[in-house]
């Protein structure tokens, strides 16, 4: 059995864990063959982010309801607006519960083994503190304190288990692992999912004919080139509208921006060798595109008139001190194109070729692209 320890940066990057790689990693738990882990300052961390950026969202609607009532006494309007209040009101009162009941839900559904707080822990983070041990990046850097008590949990986990996997998008939690001799580090889930031994677990989770037929869809992806890129200058879109991108040369004040419009994907990629598998019939291929966006941000009134070439900016008024702005950029994606056929369809013994690639052109596809790989290149 392969026992894992995902850090909070790797729920938050998929909250509802309705990705592939999360999908495959609760096939796993589910059937026993990964134990998840989870320390008490993942789990709070993870409930205290999600409580509190499902708050924000809800405090916009109230806003934006309570600025309808100031600006009409047209009736219907203001009935609307007064229920949206309403029920804001109600939703606000629930998060946390609602929000903690749908996780708990996941951990019992997939077996996932809570990790307390140990009453040496403290004392051991408090010397790593003052020393300057891993997972702390310097002595008395306050902002590594989550981190030092979830390093605790994995020095217990490997102690109880002699080899742990730790998946974690933060560098110094990241690094500590990746120099631990009885860990093994990884950036993103897909990483971890992408192992031989999860990889050979999801094929033992498929019938013989399924794995059979999977190994054949994957043979054939090949030639549906043409239809895998359609697919994804279809899902695209979806995938990184409202994204926020960051770069040194967007000249915002924190040199970054919001994904507005998404063009077509071009100098497309497909990673035909390095194809996964989810189980269930799903499999993904990875990809590289570049995709050209326009992007929207804020920028300092003073800052755009003091640009040597301002032309390609869009600008409009934002509020006294900024303009609001628009500005076309080249953006490096990478991600994963998902096909989920499924098992009922693939546990037919007489598929011809032919069958499998109607099976490939009707299956179900989404585009997840990893943030992190997200890049805007200087010109």
């Amino acid at each position: 059995m392969e026992h894992v320890l995902i850090d909070t940066s790797i729920y938050r990057a998929d909250p509802k864990r309705s990705k592939p790689a999360f999908r495959a990693l609760s096939r796993l738990a589910r059937a026993g063959s990964v134990q998840i882990h989870i320390p008490k300052y993942v789990r709070e961390e993870f409930l205290s982010q999600q409580s509190y950026a499902i708050g924000k969202q809800t405090a916009a609607i109230r806003a934006a309801a309570d600025a309808i009532l100031r600006s009409t006494s047209e009736a219907n309007l203001r009935t609307y607006a007064e229920n949206t209040v309403q029920m804001i009101a109600k939703i606000e009162q629930g998060v946390r519960e609602w929000t903690t009941n749908e996780f708990q839900a996941w951990i019992t559904e997939c077996r996932v083994r809570e990790y307390p707080i140990q009453p040496d822990h403290g004392q051991r983070v408090t010397e790593a503190y003052f020393g300057g041990v891993a997972p702390f990046r310097a002595p008395k850097h306050r902002d590594d304190f989550p981190d030092a008590f979830i390093w605790q949990a994995a020095l217990d986990l490997v102690q109880e288990h002699g080899e742990l996997s730790v998946v974690s998008a933060d560098g110094g939690l990241r690094d500590a692992a990746d120099k631990h001799a009885d860990m093994l580090a990884y950036k993103t889930l897909d990483e971890f999912i992408q192992t031989g031994a999860c990889q050979d677990a999801l094929d033992d989770l498929s019938p013989e004919i399924v794995a059979e037929n999977v190994e054949r869809v994957k043979a054939l992806l090949p030639s549906a080139k043409d239809q895998l890129v359609h697919r994804l200058a279809i899902g695209i879109v979806n995938a990184l509208a409202g994204r926020t991108v960051r770069h040194p040369a967007i000249p915002d004040d924190n040199n970054e921006a919001t994904i507005l419009m998404v063009g077509e994907p071009e100098r497309v990629d497909l990673g035909f060798d390095q194809i996964d598998e989810y189980g269930d019939g799903e499999v993904g291929v990875p990809f590289k595109a570049n995709v050209d966006c326009t992007l929207n941000y804020a920028i300092y009134k003073a800052d755009y008139y003091a640009l040597n070439d301002a032309e390609d900016i869009s600008i409009g008024e934002r509020n006294r001190h900024y303009f609001d702005a628009e500005q076309d950029y080249s953006i490096t994606v990478e991600g994963t194109i998902s096909i989920s056929i499924g098992t009922e369809e693939l546990g037919n013994d007489r598929l011809s070729d032919e069958d499998l690639e109607d099976l490939i052109n009707d299956a179900d596809y989404s585009i997840d692209v990893d943030e992190t790989t997200v890049s805007v290149p200087y010109w």
